[in-house]
């Protein structure tokens, strides 16, 4: 849970950084990375719980959103 705990804070750091001194497409970039590790999250809850998924892919699927609108991959 330490591990998984630093993963979060050094993630939101790095997004919290790139949202303030960045551009915009790289925080784009950062936040659709943070999508990746919501998505593999779950993937591991649920292969080792059985269950508990979507308490990641939730959040995972709202970053995709952002980070896809931040990216400008859709103009």
């Amino acid at each position: 849970m330490i591990l998984y705990g630093a993963k979060e804070l050094v993630q939101a750091l790095g997004v919290f950084l790139v949202g303030s001194y960045g551009s915009k497409r790289a925080l784009g970039w950062m936040v659709l990375a943070s999508c990746a590790g919501a998505f593999v999250d779950g993937w591991v809850v649920k292969d080792l719980s059985g269950g508990g998924e979507w308490n990641h892919w939730g959040y995972g699927s709202l970053f995709s959103i952002v980070g896809v609108l931040l990216t400008g991959i859709l103009d």
